[in-house]
């Protein structure tokens, strides 16, 4: 089956309580809080794991936050042998503001992928809820105010209190047939410039890199694409992956208009008790070569996040 997403992004705005002092980046913060009150409401048994729980497949927390090859079909199942992706990103403010004064707006995005998409009222509900219990070591108090959609320059409220919704999302789709069309369009790129947002987390051989190579970065691209279409989506990329790969070993790094540093940042982690390192690159680079079929996926990137820790913000490209 063809390669076919369905995503949207929303803006979600809290509203502070009291005066806050929280970390620099919320990725962590913000994941953390949430994911605790989407289980706390969506759970039938308050079990500590979903693992043998019988209501699994049909559970909105297990869905989106214990994302198992268990929960995919067979056919797709004997094709997978990487790490399940979660079917959102979570987009934390970059300005690295720690302190909020009491009635001072905190935002942010979250975008939902595919399936996820119709998750949507239980995301609202638990950010609702996570503010309501407080955010950061201190626990300090928000409440959820306003979701909203900008499309097209237009803003589109979605929530604004209660249990209605004042509008349908608008979404994107992605698709096969839309990057063959933008290829054809786009055969002769020879320069791209990318800014790497939030920190770039890659594995080579097992191991973290900060060698980005462009055939590693647009392996990186294809796989959680890949995986993404088949497990949330209706199938998979349908390209030549040896032939793209073996044009993107052609493509080379403009060394004098790369500026990478890597950039230290831990989360605590509640279920192994343990903090946990998840730096990353960051800044800008240029990559030079034969670039129009790679377009379509670059741009695709810039929505779904490239490399690991994701569902924390991660991976955030721009191109410039």
């Amino acid at each position: 089956m063809a390669f076919k997403l369905e995503m949207a992004s929303f803006r979600f705005t809290l509203r502070a309580d009291q005066e806050a002092q929280l970390p620099p980046y919320l990725g962590s913060t913000l994941r953390g809080a949430m994911g605790k009150a989407f289980r706390s409401g969506a759970c039938m048994t308050k079990a500590p794991s979903c693992k043998g729980c019988m209501f699994a497949k049909q559970c909105a927390y297990a869905y989106i936050f214990e994302t198992s090859i268990d929960q995919v079909n067979e056919e797709t199942r004997k094709t997978i042998s990487h790490f399940i992706p979660h079917p959102f990103v979570l987009e934390p403010p970059v300005a690295g503001k720690t302190l909020y004064h009491k009635g001072e707006e905190l935002q942010f995005q979250v975008a939902l992928i595919g399936k996820g998409l119709q998750f949507l009222p239980f995301f609202i509900a638990a950010f609702g809820q996570a503010g309501l219990d407080g955010l950061g070591v201190r626990r300090h108090k928000f409440h959820l105010t306003s979701v909203e959609q900008v499309c097209g320059g237009e803003k589109v409220h979605l929530w604004d209190g209660g249990n209605q919704m004042l509008a349908q999302p608008k979404t994107h789709i992605f698709s096969d047939e839309q990057a063959e069309q933008a290829e054809q369009d786009e055969q002769v790129f020879e320069r791209v410039s990318l800014e790497l947002q939030t920190p770039l987390r890659l594995v080579d051989g097992g191991r973290l890199t900060a060698d980005l190579t462009f055939t590693l970065l647009m392996r990186s691209i294809f796989r959680r694409l890949n995986l993404i279409g088949k497990i949330h989506g209706q199938g998979a990329l349908q390209i030549p992956y040896r032939d793209y790969l073996a044009r993107a070993d052609e493509v080379k790094m403009v060394s004098s208009d790369t500026h990478l540093n890597w950039q230290d940042w831990e989360r605590y982690s509640n279920r192994q008790k343990r903090s946990l390192k998840m730096g990353g690159l960051c800044g800008t680079l240029s990559y030079q070569g034969d670039l129009g079929i790679f377009m379509p996926y670059l741009r695709m990137a810039q929505a779904f996040h490239v490399g690991k820790g994701t569902v924390f913000g991660l991976g955030k490209v721009k191109l410039l």
